[in-house]
């Protein structure tokens, strides 16, 4: 592999046959210009180098975050409940988003990233890095 791309990164013809699709579907999402496909999709000497989970690939970040902000909130109820208070969605559109806990949307990912992490640093007595759960 090369030194440029992260380990995240498989080629194309690797992420068509790991996800079992088409390698034209992927190349259609690379070609759609959608927020967030320069983090999904890497061109390095003409070779398209694909992000392993490319169609969440915040997934395992959000995932580990949640469980941190849930160990201090106890609840998905109430973890939604107050991240809505210090963010610019609501609480229902956050439940939502936790049941299903694709977050497919760049986005949308991003932004609840950065209300979770503002949320356990606010609201924990150890910090992001030493808030552990169980695996």
């Amino acid at each position: 592999m090369c030194k440029d791309i992260p380990d995240c990164f498989i080629s194309l013809e690797a992420c068509a046959n790991l996800n079992e699709v088409e390698k034209k579907d992927i190349k259609f999402l690379i070609n759609n210009n959608t927020y967030g496909n320069e983090k999904r999709f890497k061109e390095i000497d003409g070779k398209i180098y694909v992000h392993q989970n490319y169609r969440a690939i915040y997934k395992e970040e959000l995932e580990k975050l949640f469980y941190k902000a849930l160990i201090i909130a106890r609840t998905q109820t109430n973890l939604a409940r107050e991240i809505s208070k210090i963010s610019d969605l609501k609480q229902h559109t956050l439940e939502r988003y936790f049941i299903r806990f694709t977050f497919k949307q760049i986005a949308k990912a991003e932004k609840i990233i950065h209300y979770i992490k503002n949320y356990v640093t606010q609201n924990s007595l150890f910090g992001l890095e030493e808030l552990t759960y169980a695996d």
